[in-house]
């Protein structure tokens, strides 16, 4: 059986002021999928279900970082949009020399949330919550 893939973040990048620049210190950050409901469809004299339509499609992103200068830095405001791209360095078993990199881009993203979370080796972090849109109705977020 192969081994499971190990990542480490290699960069995660904000463009809410603007240009993009890196959120440092990052030291987790998770990536959901969210769903605002289904709607069942079926004819007027049918009993089973004949389609499922998605009411709305989004993500909602949490990058953790101990740099909590970040609050109520330029371009960190509650409200604020722009693009977030995160970078994995796929390693290969953990060790080792760079197998490959894992990147997500999200072309419009706001950020919904800061919170001040407990400390990592003595260290503050903060979680930052970003929630993914895309006006035009193509898909939320790439992937290469």
């Amino acid at each position: 059986m192969a081994a499971a893939n190990a990542y480490r973040f290699k960069s995660v990048t904000w463009s809410g002021s603007g240009s993009a620049v890196a959120i440092p210190g990052v030291v987790d950050c998770s990536e959901d999928d969210t769903s605002g409901g289904v709607t069942k469809h079926r004819t007027d004299n049918s009993t089973t279900v004949q389609g499922i339509f998605m009411d709305d499609i989004g993500a909602t992103i949490r990058i953790t970082t101990t740099d909590l200068s970040l609050r109520g830095a330029s371009g960190y405001t509650m409200g604020k949009s722009g693009a977030l791209v995160i970078v994995r360095e796929l390693r290969a078993n953990g060790v080792g020399a760079q197998a490959g990199d894992k990147t997500h881009t999200y072309g419009t993203v706001v950020l919904t949330d800061m919170t001040e979370g407990v400390p990592i080796n003595g260290r503050g972090t903060l979680q930052l919550t970003f929630e993914a849109y895309d006006a035009n109705g193509s898909a939320v977020c790439t992937f290469s």
